[in-house]
């Protein structure tokens, strides 16, 4: 199957779908595709280029032993970093060649065992104290390569207290830390500590950068630094909130990595909700002792800022453009235009109306008003002229412009209250439907909803 695969055909793929690209379906054929590829280089690239799909929708996996030997350092992964990497990053790129060295000290192909990986890895750190010919050799095979062999020996060593952390958190309220479950983290941190200062670092470092349980452990965290008779190092608490900040950052800059004008807008949100959420409890936390990262959470905050008043509320105007190019088009006498365009707007509103309270957390509520009056006072200019160019019209075009007066309309009631909304209604019915007797709104349902015509029999 390998040789028959492109490369540049399954990239062409991932990116060919735009941002629907995060539907399950072709998620998970580009997913099945990838497992045939040999280039591991190719295949890095790949996954790299879907990583921000992947936080969304993860399809299944095989489970394979090289998976499996991955799984205690998952939330570690990141793509090529050269020789810039931080502690605590493992670059996909470095795992094909660790992997390569892992199977000759294992001796075997594919290992059925799932304690062998673990054991073949701190023998060639072992050897490699002991073989400076070997480590030299090995270490060629990509920067930092004994660090990072190093780390995932402790990644693999802590797996343990990490999952029974996990387990506690799972149900854990968010900014309300269980004082037992404190207690247990300084529990783990102490013993850790005792055997190894770095395993007691990245066993905060996987907890914190857990996607499911990541906010309540940076919950515990703090509150465990707060006490008294806690030990946690201010290096160690800066290179912890530093991976969380970071992780927000990458995920907010993902929220659109598409062309202008194609963004999911609601997968947008997914994505920068998230952020603005955990900024407010890292600002708490780590603003005002730790120096450094209070100096990239005011960077952080600043890039959502720039997100929903640029990125966002610029998607929104441009659904609101293309709406009203739809309703020019039917004033000149052309169609409604497909049900997706009339869709986008729609969607468009929902996601502005969802976004107010982001809007309002970031102390941007103002941004929000503004762009809420803004395509309401574009609307009903449109809306307006539309009636007043469609009024000698034939009935066809008429009924036509009504249905589209009814329908922006109710697009409008996401963000605007009834009542402002209501005289666009009347104004289009008594200009394009209304035949001045009887009671508006009755002929208004009327009108929408006309009596069928007689039974043939």
């Amino acid at each position: 199957m390998t040789a028959s695969i492109s490369p540049a055909a399954i990239l062409n793929f991932v990116r060919g779908t735009g941002t629907a690209a995060g539907s399950g379906d072709r998620l998970r054929e580009v997913y099945r595709l990838s497992d045939g590829l040999g280039d591991t280089a190719m295949r890095s690239t790949l996954m790299e280029a879907m990583r921000s799909w992947l936080r969304v929708e993860k399809p299944p996996r095989r489970n394979t032993a090289q998976r499996r030997f991955c799984e205690p350092f998952e939330e570690l992964l990141c793509g090529p970093v050269g020789r810039q990497r931080q502690p605590f990053q493992i670059p996909r790129p470095a795992i094909a060649p660790l992997w390569d060295m892992i199977l000759r000290e294992a001796g075997q192909g594919e290992p059925d065992d799932a304690e062998s990986c673990p054991r073949a890895l701190r023998a060639a750190l072992d050897r490699a104290k002991a073989d400076p010919a070997f480590a030299r050799k090995q270490a060629r095979a990509y920067p930092d390569f004994w660090e990072i062999a190093a780390e995932i020996d402790c990644a693999i060593q802590v797996r343990e207290p990490v999952l029974g952390m996990r387990r506690l958190l799972a149900g854990a309220v968010p900014d309300r830390p269980d004082p037992a479950v404190v207690a247990t983290l300084g529990r783990f941190l102490s013993e850790l500590g005792d055997q190894d200062r770095r395993k007691a670092d990245l066993f905060l470092m996987l907890l914190a950068r857990h996607p499911e349980t990541g906010r309540s452990a940076l919950d515990l965290i703090d509150a465990l630094a707060r006490r008294p008779a806690a030990a946690i190092p201010a290096e160690t608490l800066e290179t912890v909130y530093a991976a969380a900040i970071g992780d927000l950052h990458a995920g907010a800059k993902a929220a659109f990595d598409g062309s202008p004008g194609t963004a999911d807008l609601n997968r947008a949100l997914d994505r920068i909700e998230p952020a603005a959420r955990h900024l407010t409890g890292l600002k708490a936390s780590a603003g005002g002792r730790l120096p450094r990262n209070a100096a990239r959470l005011q960077r952080l905050e600043a890039e959502l800022h720039d997100l929903l008043n640029d990125r966002f509320l610029g998607e929104v105007a441009a659904r609101a453009d293309e709406h009203a190019r739809v309703l020019a088009d039917l004033g000149a006498g052309g169609s409604a235009g497909p049900a997706p365009d009339r869709r986008a707007f729609g969607e468009a509103l929902a996601a502005l109306a969802r976004s107010r309270q982001l809007f309002k957390a970031l102390g941007r509520l103002d941004a929000y008003r503004r762009e809420v009056e803004t395509v309401k006072a574009q609307a009903s200019r449109d809306l307006g002229s539309l009636a007043e160019r469609a009024a000698s019209a034939d009935a066809e075009t008429r009924r036509s412009v009504l249905e589209a007066t009814v329908t922006t309309v109710h697009a409008l009631e996401r963000i605007c209250p009834g009542e402002a909304l209501m005289p666009l209604l009347a104004d289009g019915f008594s200009k394009l439907g209304a035949d001045g007797t009887g009671d508006l709104m009755i002929d208004l349902i009327r009108h929408m909803n006309p009596a069928p015509g007689p039974e043939t029999r």
